[in-house]
């Protein structure tokens, strides 16, 4: 038991070491820091804004300002495109590194999956003051909208471990990933509703996306989240066994 703790205490140690470092890293590469965060799904908000008045592009009813409608989308969506990619670009850049010395994965993991959440809040924060500018009620279902933010990083993270171990062994895998989540967003209610009897709505994320948009708007909502909370649980296991299993060969390959 005491061996465990042990384990368990340096993986902490060394993952909060490693999102230190990712964090460093990434502000001493960049000009705006955490606006970047935001950047994308404000200019998408503004740009879809434009088109709906212009008549350019037709939506549909929704239950926000459109606007909202769009951010409220895109940081989601940004954040479940992190928890799929961070966690594969965190293991390739230690790649060789993890292959030369006897050090575990799973620290890089945790590290990645630390920076996950820190860009979730963050862009949490921002959508609420946003909110709150657009004028709308706060309602207690507002407390539900970081639970859909978890519940999607959490299954990005969970196809993520899927991935990770195959993206290490052919490099063009992590740009597959990266594009297959842009043609997801496309397929999903993140700029524009879907009607809930298309096929589009078997999708797991988009009943969550739309839960959200009902909680912010105050409004019911059905449990969108739960199969998304299965599925994760579902894939997060084997996807952890994977990238364990998958280290000789990753290792063997790295050399």
């Amino acid at each position: 038991m005491t061996g465990v703790r042990q384990q368990v205490g340096s993986t902490v140690t060394v993952a909060r070491l490693l999102f230190r470092a990712n964090l460093r890293a990434r502000h001493r590469r960049t000009l705006l820091g955490y606006a970047w965060l935001a950047i994308p799904g404000v200019v998408l908000a503004i740009t879809f804004t434009g088109l709906r008045k212009s008549a350019l592009i037709m939506t549909g009813e929704v239950t926000l300002p459109y606007p909202l409608f769009v951010l409220s989308g895109m940081f989601l969506w940004q954040s479940f495109g992190d928890a799929v990619n961070l966690p594969i670009q965190q293991l390739n850049q230690q790649r060789r590194f993890l292959s030369l010395v006897p050090a575990s994965f799973q620290p890089v993991l945790i590290a990645a999956l630390g920076e996950v959440v820190l860009n979730l809040a963050v862009r949490l924060a921002i959508l609420f003051v946003t909110m709150l500018a657009f004028g709308l009620p706060a309602a207690t279902s507002w407390a539900l909208v970081p639970l859909a933010g978890l519940g999607m990083v959490g299954f990005g993270f969970a196809l993520g471990l899927i991935i990770a171990p195959f993206a290490q062994l052919f490099d063009d895998i992590a740009g597959l990933a990266a594009m297959a989540v842009t043609f997801a967003m496309l397929l999903s209610p993140v700029l524009y509703p879907i009607p809930p009897d298309s096929l589009l709505a078997l999708n797991p994320l988009a009943g969550l996306l739309m839960n959200v948009r009902d909680w912010m708007a105050g409004l019911p909502a059905s449990t969108g989240v739960w199969p998304v909370i299965l599925l994760t649980l579902g894939l997060l296991v084997p996807g952890w066994l994977l990238n364990r299993l998958s280290r000789p060969h990753i290792a063997a390959r790295a050399h």
